[in-house]
């Protein structure tokens, strides 16, 4: 989807009031920008404003990551101005894109389950996930949808994101954003073998710890949201699990837990995950965790050990090079979903 003259018109009048009239394209992809983060403001936007053009699911997070990495000089205001001017129109191009696809098996059977669920404050996007789910049985896919607004009503999923993550959970727990993928997902990146979740409960912030996977949830959520999407891709780098961190009982419960959680409430949400550079002391602790998996998430879950050839290759099938960081086979900059 473009926007065509009418948008080129009013970036182009952005830079110009600005006093910045020269523009030239430079490469492609959200990583292409990303590498050019440290460049003087002047020269960032003039070498990507031609990227601002380009409307439809990236346009409104690509603006957002300009803002990120837009350094506190002159390019603030740029970027400011631009924004201002566009996400009106960016919003409106996304809801467009978060039309209901519908198969034609699907279409009675919606409706029927539109009319059970009236009563309840969610999007149609999410009704659908659910029906989904239940393999478009409306009965269990009502109950289902109904557990989980309860659940989010007794988290407080709602007003999550204005809770203040502890600094220790912050610094310990990273989780990175890396781009688009081929369809347009976003992907996340998880190091989870740098973790060490038995150092953090042992603080005693095992209730925080899942909180803050909640909040995370949620603030992919809403990128996907931002995109004009309901689903994500995710790689798991395992590099650095030991068993001293498997075989931690409560890593492993409170882990049981956000995975239940996350089948029941966030359901036809993932793409594919990745799990990269294995060991086999995570087998120890997969097995309390794969029963709790749906066979439709396991599907999609795909493990690799330390052959870099065979997992990278696995990433470029479906994830281009520039939305995977340098040492997943890629030239994109990674950002903290939470820090940035």
């Amino acid at each position: 989807m473009h926007v065509g003259n009418d948008m080129r018109h009013k970036c182009r009048n952005s830079l110009k009031r600005l006093g910045w009239s020269r523009t030239v394209s430079c490469g492609n992809g959200i990583g292409g920008l990303a590498n050019r983060s440290s460049q003087s403001g002047r020269s960032f936007f003039e070498e990507n404003v031609n990227k601002l053009i380009i409307i439809g699911i990236r346009e409104k997070p690509y603006l957002k990551l300009l803002a990120i990495l837009a350094p506190q000089n002159e390019t603030s205001t740029l970027c400011s101005s631009i924004w201002s001017e566009l996400i009106e129109f960016a919003n409106l191009q996304i809801l467009s894109t978060m039309t209901l696809v519908l198969l034609d098996e699907e279409v009675s059977v919606f409706e029927e389950f539109r009319t059970l669920t009236v009563d309840l404050n969610v999007d149609e996007t999410t009704r659908l996930r659910f029906l989904r789910a239940r393999d478009l049985n409306v009965k269990r896919g009502e109950e289902m949808l109904r557990r989980s607004v309860e659940w989010r009503e007794s988290n407080e999923i709602e007003t999550i994101s204005k809770w203040e993550i502890p600094s220790e959970i912050l610094k310990e727990f990273r989780m990175y954003f890396t781009g688009l993928d081929e369809q347009g997902y976003p992907v996340y990146l998880i190091p989870l073998g740098r973790w060490d979740g038995r150092k953090i409960l042992g603080k005693g912030l095992k209730e925080e710890s899942i909180k803050f996977m909640y909040r995370t949830l949620e603030t992919i959520m809403a990128a996907c949201r931002d995109l004009g999407v309901t689903k994500f891709s995710v790689i798991v780098d395992n590099d650095g699990l030991t068993l001293w961190k498997c075989a931690h009982w409560d890593s492993i419960e409170s882990s049981i837990r956000v995975i239940k959680d996350f089948e029941s409430n966030y359901p036809e949400t993932l793409v594919n995950a990745y799990l990269v550079n294995t060991p086999t002391v995570f087998w120890q602790a997969f097995k309390f965790i794969k029963p709790v998996l749906a066979g439709n998430t396991l599907a999609k879950i795909n493990i690799f050990d330390s052959d870099k050839k065979k997992w990278s290759a696995a990433l470029l099938e479906r994830i281009p090079k520039d939305a995977l960081p340098n040492e997943y086979g890629g030239d994109a900059k990674a950002f903290d979903i939470h820090l940035a």
